[in-house]
C-alpha cells in the first residue's frame, strides 16, 4: 500500500513537468511573425480605408499587393513589409 502511495505521489509531482512539452505552437519562433502579418494585414492592406478594402480574393489581388509592398506604395516598416508578404504567401497560396 505505502509503495503505490509512494509511486503515486511522484508521478503527480511530475505531471506540471511534463505538461509544458504538450502546449500548443503559439510559443513557437514564427509565431510572432505571423501574428504581426495578420496584423499587418488587417490594419494596413485589408482594413476599410486600405488599398485591399474587401481582402484579397483572386490570384490577380494577391499578386497587385505583393507588387504594392515591394514598391513601397503601401507605406510598412522593414519587420512589416517581411512578416506580411510572408502571411500573404501562406494565407492566399492557394489562390
Amino acid at each position: 500500500m505505502l509503495k503505490t502511495l509512494s509511486i503515486a505521489l511522484i508521478m503527480s509531482a511530475m505531471t506540471p513537468l511534463a505538461l509544458p512539452a504538450h502546449a500548443s505552437g503559439s510559443m513557437g519562433g514564427g509565431s510572432q511573425g505571423a501574428q504581426l502579418g495578420q496584423k499587418v494585414y488587417m490594419q494596413k492592406i485589408a482594413c476599410a480605408t486600405c488599398p485591399f478594402p474587401m481582402g484579397l480574393k483572386t490570384r490577380a489581388d494577391v499578386d497587385m499587393a505583393k507588387a504594392k509592398i515591394n514598391a513601397g506604395e503601401i507605406s510598412l516598416s522593414k519587420s512589416e513589409k517581411k512578416a506580411a508578404l510572408s502571411f500573404i504567401n501562406r494565407r492566399f497560396k492557394e489562390l
